[in-house]
């Protein structure tokens, strides 16, 4: 019975090598969508798990009313998400959400998540182009030269938050949002609102680019809050800026369905790819089998052999 338990142990193991190798070649991404595997079984859930929000004051829902949700929560809700993780920190860049990511409670939360939000890169560029135009009365060459340069490594950062954030969270779905223009489109605001959306056009290109190499979709803030944007913005103007720049209520819903939307479309993109992975695997006939079985079968002998000789010289 032990010669006979070997020599299916090596069959086994022998078959498991085969196919595993076959599976693996046909896997092959670099896409950051969840990994794709031939079993429908193991299909990414998007519903009764944890969404973790990552962000800036947008996430957070800075300036909402007590009795408002932040677009975070109105999506796991719409979701089904049995716990929504709002991470979102009020004036945070970029950079300061790529360190958090070395965060220890941060790595816990997201190894938890089967939905990841990102919503980041206002503060990158709004806030520097608003401090020129309060210290130079317009956007100077050099400044607008700096602002590119924000940019540029805005683009550098955000590469490697999804990155870390796949790293983390191999087996959740990533929403990437890009960037709306809260500027007033009228009134003395008109020409700001023309000189600010060409700076958020150029972010939004790099947001695209960046999902469009890992395979991710954008969910789109910047057509969902729209060119006129008064209407979602809550009524204060934040210190330092004429103008306001949080959603309020309707607008963070407005926020919560481009998530939904963006996170339906890479729901439909994994499952493509799985039925092409699906296809792509050959069918192994029996016969297929037999070079397996019988190099198994004679790694069992020369094992029995092996323990019945070194049996007789003791």
């Amino acid at each position: 019975m032990r010669v006979n338990r070997s020599i299916m142990s090596v069959v086994a193991f022998g078959a498991l090598i085969g196919l595993s190798g076959q599976a693996a070649m046909a896997a092959t991404s670099t896409s950051f969508l969840p990994p794709v595997t031939s079993a429908r079984a193991n299909t990414p859930s998007t519903t009764g798990g944890t969404l973790v929000a990552l962000g800036d004051s947008i996430t957070a829902g800075y300036r909402l009313p007590p009795s408002a949700d932040a677009f975070p929560l109105l999506m796991g809700n719409a979701l089904g998400e049995s716990h929504v993780e709002n991470l979102g920190v009020v004036g945070a860049t970029s950079l300061d959400l790529l360190k958090s990511l070395s965060q220890t409670q941060v790595q816990a939360d997201l190894s938890q998540a089967n939905v990841v939000t990102i919503d980041i890169g206002s503060n990158d560029i709004l806030g520097p182009a608003v401090a020129d135009l309060e210290a130079h009365g317009t956007l100077t060459t050099t400044d607008l030269s700096s602002l590119y340069g924000d940019i540029h490594q805005f683009g550098s950062n955000l590469a490697k938050i999804v990155a870390e954030v796949h790293a983390a969270a191999p087996n959740a779905y990533i929403v990437l949002y890009n960037i709306y223009n809260p500027v007033p489109n009228s009134g003395l605001f008109a020409s700001l609102h023309t000189v600010a959306d060409k700076l958020i056009t150029g972010e939004n290109q790099v947001i695209q680019q960046v999902a469009a190499e890992g395979g991710l979709t954008v969910a789109d803030a910047y057509q969902a809050i729209g060119p006129h944007p008064s209407q979602y913005m809550d009524s204060t103007p934040l210190s330092g800026y004429p103008f306001a720049v949080h959603p309020n209520e309707e607008g963070h819903q407005q926020l919560a369905a481009a998530g939904e939307t963006a996170l339906n479309q890479e729901v439909s993109a994994w499952q493509t790819e799985e039925n092409k992975l699906v296809g792509s695997l050959p069918e192994v006939p029996f016969a297929g089998l037999m070079p397996l079985l019988g190099l198994g079968a004679l790694a069992g002998v020369l094992l029995m052999t092996r323990s019945r000789y070194f049996a007789r010289r003791r």
